[in-house]
């Protein structure tokens, strides 16, 4: 093998190894106690998302991200049963260390003599993949709403970005109340692209070709609703951004791309209406 060849291989099995994909298994466990408004597969699911987390603090620490000021409180509860805090939790779950792509658990429901209630314990394995690559720790960005973390039907908000570093910025939102599976592109979007990079951006963006508004509304026969934004910047355009996307097809979509090409910032926000 020549000196060129043996360089092509070298440097090929450096750039491997560089972003060479990393996956533990972590065991971890979760409970949740149910009452007369719940049911025990509500109470093990919940149960499932804490032993999630418990994972992800086992291996990555505490987990660093923006947390929800709007708790789920007694109103919210009241309109929405057990789903404000499944989906608070899952969302909590949302990091720029890593994912969890599998899980193997067991599920054991048992009357908790020292509580006075019912519990499922979920225990087991929980797979996490990390992202490949090293993060930019200097790259950092921000998303937040103008009208702030609470929004009435009919408000017309606006979502501001700030990054430290010029960047391109697509913006997701899960919204669990209208479809629990799947985030949807805000931006770019069809009237409204982009066509260089920012350190600020206010979206509607003035390069929108037409005037379009942000419309805030809740699902049918519901009084309240919680949405979540997931910004992620990156120091190149992307092609083909999903317009849909499930959330483990999120996870791998973003492994695809050197992690210190990208940074994320995550927030929530309350839709209310009638009288909440």
């Amino acid at each position: 093998m020549n000196k060129f060849a043996l360089n092509i291989v070298v440097w090929w099995l450096l750039l491997n190894k560089a972003f060479a994909v990393s996956t533990f298994e972590i065991s971890a466990s979760g409970e949740h106690a149910w009452g007369p408004n719940e049911t025990q597969a509500q109470a093990c699911e919940l149960a499932a998302s804490k032993a999630k987390k418990d994972a992800l603090i086992k291996h990555f620490g505490e987990l660093i991200g923006q947390k929800s000021l709007l708790e789920c409180d007694a109103s919210i509860q009241k309109a929405t049963g057990n789903d404000c805090e499944l989906f608070e939790s899952s969302w909590s779950l949302i990091n720029s260390n890593g994912y969890i792509k599998g899980t193997d658990f067991r599920s054991t429901p048992y009357f908790s003599e020292l509580q006075k209630a019912n519990i499922c314990k979920v225990k087991g394995t929980v797979i996490i993949e990390e992202f490949a690559g090293k993060a930019d720790a200097s790259f950092q960005t921000k998303v937040d709403l103008a009208e702030g973390l609470i929004l009435r039907v009919g408000d017309q908000p606006q979502i501001r970005i700030k990054s430290n570093k010029a960047a391109y910025h697509y913006v997701f939102y899960w919204a669990p109340y209208h479809d629990r599976d799947n985030y949807y592109r805000i931006f770019p979007n069809a009237v409204d692209k982009q066509s260089m990079a920012s350190q600020q951006l206010t979206i509607p963006s003035a390069e929108a070709v037409t005037t379009y508004n942000l419309d805030v509304t809740l699902p049918q026969d519901s009084t309240v609703s919680r949405e979540y934004l997931i910004l992620l910047s990156f120091k190149e355009p992307l092609k083909d951004v999903p317009e849909t996307i499930s959330e483990s097809g999120f996870f791998s979509w973003l492994q695809s791309f050197r992690r210190d090409l990208w940074t994320q910032d995550k927030m929530s926000y309350r839709i209310i209406g009638g009288s909440i």
